[in-house]
């Protein structure tokens, strides 16, 4: 019988399931694999039932315990084991939903909850799942679009330590599939049964390979590169806003008018202004002028329909906001200092609502601090940006948002997996056979430090010349060249798995890029070559790179460091971001001085290391990436640091409560 819903708004609106997808069951097999219907006692039904209820709660903002709500499947859908005998003789079993006839099926709870939130928003037709966030909405899988035309070359591997790398030879280009560890130690051996689960269970832990078919090429990688434009969809970035200032009167403890905000890059418009001015003749003059308007979602526990829009030069990179704050680095601390006095206030007021009440016992306040008073009133209720003005509700939600924006620009994962074409000419015969024994994994992209970035960027590297290679094997570095960073253009971002189980035994991967390795040369005369025009020859097949030229910084231009016949491979985590070449021109921002126009400064600052830095122009490690926590794919990383921020900021509000009721001396 199916479950009754904990809660009067835990009724679906409507369903999009169908029992016709349901698979086949039939009886066990010792040979084959076979489906089995899931009991509804069963647990992961139960599991299920709770997790999609949490979900949707959290997503209706209702005011309940969301870890005790329970609510049924969609009609039409069913809970199914796959179960498959390996070759070991061991059964293996997988559980999934189905149903959807908009997804082949659902793998787990994280999968299906975005679904669910879609089914609920019933101001979205059920023809435009597109708009659905769960995986399935948009293709992940795609026949693999050939890189530009480069020659069969061997791959010189960077050092995995920050240790100047051993002298290495050219060496014949082996199969991608076959790395070895990150540390050169021996491998333990592993059993043919644990070589066996590990190749049968990496598809699920990496991506799903049954997904539907897509273009080779990912529309926002093509429409991104080829633009190149500045932000691209669900970055990190800041925002200019305001200014809020603090009502008179105020202690502000030195936090100084807030002029800039936190925000993730939604979506983007190319839109088109036309300007007409006349002569002293009578003739009219019209121009044209084109621009990308961003719709920007600021971060800060806001009603997460809440949209700004700002022109590009009202945004600046998420790493380029260190010191932009008035006050410099020291504003970070003082912001948070006041956001937690504020909210110390507010968990004062809470109590002193709670002691109104007349309770006396433990337990009786314990039943109403678990509602968090004043909470959803004040401190967490879903506002809309413009509705802002409460100078400590301000300063609390702009330290919330700078902390959810920390969590995820601390997660990394890649992105849109791709196979390779059968003729692709930058693969192996051996590389083909590892994509096919799950040994070899393909990306188009990667989500690094807040940044989206995708094959034939350039970005900038960590390491210095001496910790990536043997001088022996790339060119000498020119003059002044060590104050700059390195630059990699990429060409492939897999996934393998290590050769060696980890100290529990669990499987291990590396994430590795290549490509061809550049440093910023000054130019000696204006009339020098800037651009780097990337070539395409005859084993290109006629295909054209998506990028055909990468723009230094003025006065600079790439010079490649690597010889033709090899090219340069790196961990992910050597990776300290996207390159912006331009960022200081005075005409494609209103932050910062251009060295170049310095008469353009009313509203300005002074560039420090951190934005050189992004221009390439400063050592790699200036400004850096410093992801450290790999997700599963985008949807995790939705998912873990908007509820690992909540519980964050509840508890320490929770507890907080608790100190000012002084509960360890009550009775219970």
């Amino acid at each position: 019988m199916p479950t009754t819903p904990s809660h009067p708004s835990l009724v679906w609106p409507r369903s999009d399931g169908d029992p016709s997808r349901w698979p086949q069951v039939s009886a066990p097999n010792d040979t084959d694999w076979y489906f089995q219907e899931v009991p509804e006692t069963d647990g992961r039904w139960v599991y299920y039932e709770q997790k999609t209820a949490e979900a949707v709660c959290r997503h209706l903002g209702l005011d309940v315990d969301v870890t005790k709500q329970r609510m049924p499947l969609p009609d039409g859908y069913k809970l199914y084991a796959h179960r498959k005998r390996q070759g070991d003789g061991s059964l293996r079993t997988d559980y999934y939903v189905y149903g959807s006839t908009r997804a082949p099926r659902f793998r787990s709870t994280r999968e299906f909850e975005q679904h669910a939130i879609w089914l609920f928003d019933t101001s979205i037709p059920l023809e435009e799942h597109e708009k659905c966030g769960c995986p399935y909405s948009k293709s992940k899988k795609s026949s693999r679009q050939s890189m530009p035309a480069t020659f069969k070359r061997s791959r010189l591997s960077a050092a995995a330590s920050m240790s100047p790398a051993p002298s290495a030879s050219k060496r014949p280009r082996r199969s991608l599939g076959a790395i070895e560890p990150r540390h050169h130690n021996t491998p333990r051996k592993r059993t043919q049964r644990q070589l066996t689960q590990q190749m049968s269970d990496l598809d699920d832990d990496i991506e799903d390979p049954e997904g539907p078919e897509i273009p080779p090429t990912v529309p926002d990688r093509a429409n991104e590169l080829l633009s190149g434009q500045r932000f691209r969809r669900g970055e990190l970035i800041w925002f200019k806003c305001g200014p809020f200032t603090a009502p008179a009167g105020t202690d502000t403890q030195g936090v100084g008018p807030i002029g800039l905000w936190p925000g993730l890059v939604s979506s983007y418009d190319h839109r088109a202004h036309t300007l007409s001015t006349t002569s002293r003749n009578g003739d009219m003059t019209q121009v044209i002028l084109h621009y990308i308007e961003y719709h920007i979602r600021p971060l800060g526990c806001l009603d997460p329909k809440t949209e700004v829009r700002r022109d590009a030069k009202d945004l600046m990179p998420w790493l380029g906001g260190t010191g932009l704050f008035e006050g410099g680095l020291d504003q970070y601390d003082l912001i948070g200092d006041q956001a937690m006095a504020a909210l110390r206030r507010g968990a004062n007021a809470a109590a002193e609502q709670i002691l109104s009440t007349g309770a006396k016992i433990r337990s009786e306040f314990e039943q109403m601090i678990k509602l968090l008073p004043g909470w959803g009133d004040k401190w967490g209720k879903p506002l809309k940006f413009e509705e802002l003005e409460d100078w400590d509700v301000i300063v609390m939600r702009l330290a919330y948002g700078i902390r959810l924006a920390s969590s995820i620009a601390s997660c990394w994962t890649q992105t849109d997996k791709i196979t390779p074409l059968e003729d692709d000419p930058d693969l192996t015969e051996e590389d083909h056979i590892a994509v096919k024994n799950h040994e070899l994994f393909l990306y188009q992209g990667l989500y690094l430090g807040g940044e989206r970035i995708w094959l034939e960027d350039m970005v900038r590297i960590k390491k210095s010349r001496a910790e990536l290679f043997s001088e022996s094997h790339m060119l000498k570095g020119s003059n002044g060249s060590d104050s700059r960073c390195m630059t990699l253009l990429i060409r492939k971002i897999c996934v393998v798995p290590k050769l060696e189980l980890s100290a529990e035994g669990k499987r291990e991967y590396r994430c590795i890029v290549y490509g061809d390795l550049f440093e910023l040369e000054e130019l000696e005369s204006k009339s020098d070559v800037e651009e780097l025009v990337t070539a395409t020859g005859e084993e290109g097949m006629g295909q054209k790179p998506v990028v055909e030229a990468y723009t230094p910084p003025k006065g600079f231009r790439y010079r490649k460091l690597n010889p033709d016949d090899s090219e340069i491979m790196t961990d992910v985590c050597d990776v300290a971001g996207r390159m912006y070449p331009d960022l200081l021109d005075y005409d494609t921002q209103n932050w910062l001085i251009d060295p170049l126009n310095p008469e353009v400064s009313k509203g300005r600052q002074t560039p420090d290391d951190h934005h050189w830095s992004l221009m390439g122009l400063r050592p790699g490690l200036a400004t850096a990436s410093k992801s450290t926590i790999w997700k599963k794919d985008l949807a995790d990383v939705v998912f873990f640091a908007p509820r690992t921020t909540w519980e964050e900021m509840t508890k320490y509000y929770e507890r907080l409560v608790r100190d000012r009721l002084e509960l360890d001396q009550l009775e219970v």
